[in-house]
């Protein structure tokens, strides 16, 4: 994707305190078969990166480190992943849901009283011998259910709202 090549010293006059760079850096991209040299805000561009990651993968590959992987804990954990993947499908349908249909679809909630950090605790209470933390409970139960918390949401229409509006009016 882009090279790294040590900085050729010149003879050109510079202020005294001027920085030495350290190295250059060429961009490029495939077409095909073939690289093809870019600048660095079209290598941007087309990689959809922003500059300060740039950076900071160009200073890692100065210093010879690798950039570390951000991805969701619960899928670097393969070891206990299906066992405990059972255990959090269980206690997280364990709970009772209220359903709504709401522009055109079924929402599901969860209790007022519940939010993800109770969940957690319930759940480390219940099963402290898989060792799951907040952080992969939470992932687990946004990737998989994504529930939403509290007041349910009704869908009314104004055509709905007019009938009622007469039939009140009609008794009173």
């Amino acid at each position: 994707m882009f090279d790294c090549k040590n900085y050729i010293k010149t003879r050109r006059r510079r202020k005294e305190n001027a920085k030495q760079r350290a190295a250059s850096f060429s961009y490029f991209v495939r077409d095909g078969n073939r690289r093809m040299k870019v600048c660095r805000t079209a290598f941007m561009s087309m990689h959809g990166i922003r500059q300060k990651r740039l950076f900071r993968i160009t200073t890692l590959l100065l210093k010879g480190d690798t950039p570390k992987t951000k991805e969701v804990p619960f899928l670097i954990q393969e070891r206990h992943q299906k066992i405990s993947q059972n255990f959090l499908s269980d206690h997280i349908w364990s709970f009772p849901l209220k359903v709504t249909y709401y522009v055109g679809q079924d929402v599901k909630y969860l209790d007022t009283l519940l939010s993800i950090v109770t969940l957690h605790n319930l759940f480390v209470t219940k099963y402290s011998e898989c060792g799951n933390t907040y952080i992969i409970y939470r992932a687990y139960f946004v990737y998989n259910f994504n529930y939403r918390f509290g007041r349910l949401q009704i869908d009314v229409s104004s055509t709905f709202e007019e009938l009622t509006a007469k039939l009140k009016s009609a008794y009173q």
